[in-house]
């Protein structure tokens, strides 16, 4: 009893041993993929636009999900309205073109209104420096 004890357990650590070996194999595969093509698993749209055809605003506009949208030239940062941790608007204005944020929006979205609202007269500013987006213009 105690043989036949000792050999399956025997049968489940060689299996264990198993699934590490193949587990390692996986990640030193990826590893390898990953080293020769960093961007490979890159699935960002904006960082991946391989599309010379269209501008910038109009690649970003066809790829965004919702409105407003946060983006910079690597990829999406955030979604959605913010008030920036109550923060002053000058301050995140000044944060956001220092940053080289686009805000990327849709002129008739109500959140997107509010979140101009939000930034008053620093939106001319915003929009000055050219890091607004607005998709209905766009598209």
């Amino acid at each position: 009893m105690e043989e036949e004890n000792l050999l399956k357990e025997t049968k489940k650590s060689r299996k264990k041993i198993w699934i590490v070996f193949i587990i390692i194999g996986i990640l030193c595969a990826a590893s390898a993929v990953y080293i020769i093509n960093p961007n490979i698993f890159n699935n960002n749209p904006i960082l991946n636009n391989n599309t010379s055809n269209i501008s910038f605003e109009q690649f970003v506009c066809s790829q965004i999900r919702v409105t407003p949208t946060w983006v910079n030239k690597v990829g999406i940062v955030d979604e959605g309205y913010t008030n920036f941790n109550n923060s002053n608007p000058k301050d995140a204005v000044d944060l956001l073109i220092n940053a080289e944020i686009y805000f990327v929006y849709h002129s008739d979205c109500g959140a997107c209104q509010n979140q101009i609202g939000y930034f008053g007269t620093e939106w001319g500013r915003y929009v000055n420096n050219k890091y607004t987006i607005n998709c209905k213009d766009v598209l």
